[in-house]
């Protein structure tokens, strides 16, 4: 994906390959990671549900528990 997105935009930009690829790459895996994180954090609180019922933790200790 990051070769072909590399070469369209290249080109469109009209710039060097070589040049472009390295931020496409970079920026792609940043804005996964950042986009991933809030679409995760919901699920590390539904799967600890039976958790959260039984033991009075606080919430911040179950986010570490399914790292």
């Amino acid at each position: 994906m990051i070769v072909a997105l590399g070469i369209v935009y290249a080109k469109i930009f009209k710039t060097d390959l070589d040049d472009f690829v390295p931020f496409l790459s970079i920026g792609l895996i940043i804005w996964g990671l950042i986009s991933s994180v809030p679409m995760e954090a919901g699920s590390i609180f539904t799967g600890a549900e039976s958790f959260i019922k039984q033991v009075r933790l606080p919430y911040s200790f179950y986010a570490f528990r399914f790292v």
